[in-house]
């Protein structure tokens, strides 16, 4: 079943308090996660451990849309999209304005939109295909996130296509996290207790799914590296001193062409647990996978 992450977000702000985690939230995205203080180069580089660009990009040769609605896109990872599929009607959505702004920039032929998800401004039936990646995790309370995916329902076509992308729950992160906020209690270390993400379970997925229109048709579960990665950074507390800001950009650092001595090199202490672990999740890949892609069909 799920389970909640946390992290140390309020370093970010004094402005707005992290258990209206809502608020906090837009105001960490103008800042710096979600578009504020990164290119989009950037997102591609930091997330070269998800593999969750390649399901997305078949789900649309599968389905040729006309028109592809992003929603809480940023200034993110799938935004390339509208690039390749130039004949696309390529919309993003985001509430976050710094994120959408510096979008602009760099996708002056994406239509984008400054709004709430769970309001929009669309009508009924608008989009052949609407993605919400790493959007439903952001909101601890079920009736929030069906609400969310019930503005989904109603501005998707009847058989339109519905990419849903989550973090996935898996014993072994969750273990870890539940290690290292241990030790950090023992070491002294402040505890990470602003509210960062939900983990969900493919059993989570069904039940809400089976709540709205929906009809799952793929399940697939990537990401076994990006997990290897979390999962040795919360067991050697690296966690706790993570750095906020255009330092943390890793757009212009030439990286290793050897994928374990990359690893290595991002999860810091303790290598031969990244050594381990890598081996592991080759054999083992679902026990590390951080994320999980849900290609759904709207049903009349």
């Amino acid at each position: 079943m799920m389970f909640i992450g946390y992290n140390d977000y309020r370093k970010l702000t004094t402005s707005v308090d992290s258990k209206d985690y809502k608020s906090f939230y837009k105001e960490i995205s103008n800042k710096i996660e979600f578009g504020g203080a990164f290119t989009n180069y950037d997102y591609l580089v930091k997330y070269r451990f998800m593999n969750i660009f390649q399901p997305v990009f078949n789900a649309i040769l599968r389905r040729h849309p006309s028109n592809i609605l992003d929603i809480g896109c940023g200034n993110g990872v799938h935004l390339p999209i509208s690039r390749m599929f130039p004949l696309i009607e390529y919309h993003g959505l985001d509430y976050a304005e710094k994120a959408i702004e510096n979008a602009r920039k760099e996708f002056p032929h994406v239509v984008f939109h400054v709004e709430d998800a769970f309001n929009t401004s669309f009508d009924d039936k608008s989009f052949d295909m609407i993605i919400l990646s790493s959007v439903l995790i952001l909101y601890k309370e079920e009736d929030e996130r069906l609400k969310l995916l019930r503005e989904v329902e109603r501005i998707l076509k009847n058989d339109g296509v519905f990419i849903l992308i989550v973090w996935k729950e898996n014993v072994f992160l969750k273990k870890a996290i539940q290690l290292s906020r241990l030790l950090g209690r023992l070491l002294k270390y402040e505890p990470l207790n602003d509210f960062m993400a939900v983990y969900f379970s493919e059993r989570d997925i069904k039940r809400m799914a089976n709540k709205i229109s929906f009809k799952i048709r793929e399940a697939i579960h990537p990401s076994a590296l990006y997990g290897v990665l979390e999962s040795v950074r919360y067991l050697n507390l690296s966690k706790y001193n993570r750095v906020y800001g255009k330092s943390e950009s890793e757009a212009l650092v030439v990286h290793s062409q050897n994928i374990l001595e990359d690893l290595k090199q991002q999860a810091g202490r303790l290598k031969w647990l990244t050594v381990s672990c890598y081996y592991l999740s080759r054999a083992a890949p679902c026990l590390f996978s951080h994320h999980s892609i849900y290609i759904m069909e709207k049903q009349k």
